[in-house]
């Protein structure tokens, strides 16, 4: 029997993966509902899914066995609360919200709700996790963003930093992943899910450099510790659907989707 799903959030990520389940394309995920805080938004997806529309948040997690989030990180605590009351498990898209739920990851487990972040667009997740088992000495997590990517971010106009007159790479942000999610929130998913593979924060330093060579973002993960060094590189192409996000991001979440009570051989996450 096909489990039912509702998706939080009609943007980028949520209208292809509203797609594909609509389409019978993970046999057993079966698209029940949907639903997204902007109503002009949501209106477009009216004539497409009919009844399958929720009026609010709680509606949407009563309906469905599994609930994604694919809205903005200020849904992803509210989010997480009702379905760990509700006992339905939820994949969380907007990771960084993650950071801020660090106390309901108890109930959860109490509860048995299964709390799910896809590796999103940066590769080495599983060598985190594996690593995390033994002693991480440091992480480093490197961005490489198109100068474009980075405007109207608080932290670089506070910072006089004017990215018309980058020329060549150029480090505007080096700290913490609790600084760097703060300064750039709309920026940060990769960081939160590395530091929740590694499930630490201290020992983690986030580079964001402005690149103007590049017309999308670079990922360079470095862990150290016990097991070695461990280095990575991802360079993400932007979604067809959206050049703001990375295609990688969307595919990701479409294969955690299609692993979601898998059987048979199982490989990573």
């Amino acid at each position: 029997m096909k489990k039912t799903v509702g998706v939080i959030g009609c943007g980028a990520i949520g209208s292809v993966i509203m797609d594909y389940l609509s389409k019978s394309k993970i046999e057993h995920l079966s698209l029940k509902t949907i639903y997204d805080i902007d109503e002009k938004k949501l209106s477009r997806f009216r004539d497409k899914y009919g009844d399958s529309v929720s009026s609010s948040l709680e509606e949407l997690v009563s309906k469905v066995d599994l609930v994604v989030e694919s809205a903005h990180v200020s849904v992803v605590r509210p989010a997480v609360e009702l379905c760990i009351k509700e006992r339905k498990d939820i994949l969380v898209l907007s990771v960084g919200g993650l950071l801020e739920c660090e106390d309901l990851f108890p109930r959860a487990e109490k509860n048995r709700v299964r709390i799910m972040a896809p590796s999103g667009a940066v590769s080495g997740i599983d060598a985190v996790k594996a690593a995390s088992i033994g002693k991480i000495k440091r992480i480093t997590l490197t961005t490489y963003k198109p100068p474009r990517g980075l405007e109207g971010v608080a932290y670089i106009e506070k910072k006089g930093i004017n990215l018309n007159l980058i020329r060549e790479d150029t480090e505007v942000f080096f700290g913490t992943v609790r600084e760097a999610v703060k300064h750039f929130p709309k920026n940060i998913n990769v960081a939160a899910t590395v530091s929740l593979a590694a499930g630490q924060m201290r020992n983690m330093y986030v580079r964001i450099i402005a690149s103007p060579l590049l017309a999308t973002n670079v990922h360079e993960l470095k862990v150290e510790g016990d097991q070695g060094i461990v280095i990575t590189r991802t360079e993400n192409v932007p979604s067809p659907i959206n050049p703001k996000t990375s295609f990688m991001a969307v595919l990701s979440a479409l294969r955690r989707l299609s692993d979601y009570e898998g059987h048979g051989l199982l490989v990573g996450t």
